[in-house]
C-alpha cells in the first residue's frame, strides 16, 4: 500500500476499468514502459548532491517549481544521505565499490494523457511493487516527480547481498553486471506493468543506441548548430528509450535554435553595417565642427571681437532660421 496525494492509503486493487488506449504500429505512437538505470555513486558526498536534486532543495534545471508541491515520496523519506549511511555501516565494501545507483521509471507521455486518477495511482502501486520485489530492502528511496515534462519515479537503490558464507557484501555486478541482467530487468519490468496496462510495450530489445543525457542536451543547445549537426544528433537519439519519446520535439527545438542563430547573425551583421555608417557620420561631423571652430577663431582675430560674441550671433541666426521653417 502507498499513500496518495490526499494522504489516504491506496489499496493495490483499487483501480478499476483501466482507461488506457492500446499502442498502434505503422507510424502511430508506440507507448513504452521506460526503465532507466542511472549512474553509480561511490561516496556519501555525491549522494548528498543527489538528495539535493531529488528533494528540490534549490533551483533545478528543467523543473517547474510551481508544480513541485505535487511530488510525493513513495518509499523511504527525504533523508537519503543518512538512511544510506546507516544501511551500509555493517557491509563489507571495497574501496572501488559503488554504494548505490539511481534510476527512473516512467512511460511515454501519451500514456498519461487522459489517464484517470485511480488508474494513475494503480500505475504507481505497480511500480512500487516491482521495485520492492526486485531490490528488496536495498530500495531506500522512491519519489514521484510531477514537476517535469512527464510524470516519473526516481529511485535510489543500494546493491547489498549476503553470500553463501553469510557475509554482507556490496556489489553492483551482482545486480547490473552484464547485458543479460540489464536486459532481463527491462523485460521483467515491462511484463509487470503489462499485467495491468496491456498496451504498454517493452523498449527495443538489444538496442545499441547511445543515450543522450540531460546535461549533454543543454551543452548541445549552447553550441551553434547547422543541419548536419541536427541530423547527426537525431541519428544517435533514434531507438533510445527515453529520447525517442521526444524525438520530434527535440528536433523542432534544435531547428528553432538554429533558425534563431541565423536570424541573430543577420541582425548582428546589420548592426555592424549601421555602426560603420554611424562612425563615418560622426567622423564627418567632427571635421565640420573643427572647421566651424576654426572659422569663429579667424573672425574673432580679424575683427578683434571676442569669440563668445560671434558664437552668440551665430546661435541667434540659427534659432531665427529654425523658427522660419516652423512657420511655413
Amino acid at each position: 500500500m502507498i499513500i496518495g496525494a490526499d494522504n489516504k492509503a491506496i489499496a493495490y486493487g483499487e483501480a478499476k476499468d483501466v482507461t488506457f488506449r492500446s499502442s498502434r504500429q505503422n507510424n502511430q505512437s508506440i507507448q513504452f514502459c521506460v526503465l532507466r538505470i542511472g549512474r553509480k555513486y561511490f561516496t556519501l558526498e555525491s549522494v548528498e548532491a543527489l538528495e539535493y536534486h531529488m528533494e528540490r532543495k534549490g533551483a533545478i534545471e528543467n523543473v517547474d517549481s510551481t508544480k513541485s508541491y505535487e511530488n510525493r515520496i513513495l518509499i523511504g523519506d527525504s533523508n537519503i544521505y543518512n538512511n544510506l549511511d546507516l544501511f551500509i555501516k555493517d557491509c563489507n565494501i571495497r574501496k572501488d565499490s559503488s554504494i548505490c545507483r539511481d534510476g527512473i521509471l516512467t512511460s511515454s507521455p501519451e500514456f498519461f494523457k487522459g489517464l484517470g486518477k485511480a488508474d494513475f495511482e494503480k500505475w504507481l502501486v505497480l511500480n512500487v511493487e516491482w521495485l520492492e520485489k526486485t531490490f528488496s530492502d536495498n530500495i531506500l528511496y522512491c519519489v514521484l516527480h510531477m514537476d517535469e515534462s512527464t510524470p516519473h519515479l526516481h529511485f535510489v537503490t543500494s546493491m547489498t547481498y549476503t553470500n553463501e558464507r553469510g557475509i554482507r557484501l556490496m556489489s553492483d555486478r551482482h545486480y547490473f553486471g552484464s547485458k543479460k541482467k540489464m536486459s532481463d530487468l527491462q523485460t521483467n519490468y515491462a511484463e509487470h506493468m503489462q499485467s495491468t496496462f496491456k498496451g504498454l510495450s517493452r523498449g527495443l530489445k538489444g538496442s545499441t543506441a547511445n543515450h543522450v543525457s540531460i546535461k549533454q542536451y543543454y551543452q548541445l543547445c549552447a553550441e551553434k548548430l547547422d543541419e548536419k549537426n541536427i541530423e547527426s544528433i537525431m541519428a544517435k537519439a533514434k531507438n533510445n528509450e527515453l529520447t525517442e519519446i521526444k524525438l520530434k520535439e527535440t528536433k523542432r527545438t534544435l531547428t528553432a535554435y538554429k533558425n534563431y542563430q541565423v536570424a541573430r547573425d543577420a541582425e548582428k551583421e546589420n548592426y555592424q553595417q549601421q555602426n560603420v555608417k554611424l562612425y563615418q557620420s560622426l567622423k564627418n561631423m567632427q571635421k565640420e565642427n573643427e572647421v566651424y571652430i576654426e572659422g569663429i577663431k579667424t573672425l574673432a582675430e580679424y575683427y578683434k571681437i571676442p569669440a563668445k560674441n560671434i558664437e552668440k550671433v551665430l546661435e541667434y541666426c540659427k534659432e531665427k532660421s529654425i523658427n522660419k521653417e516652423l512657420e511655413k
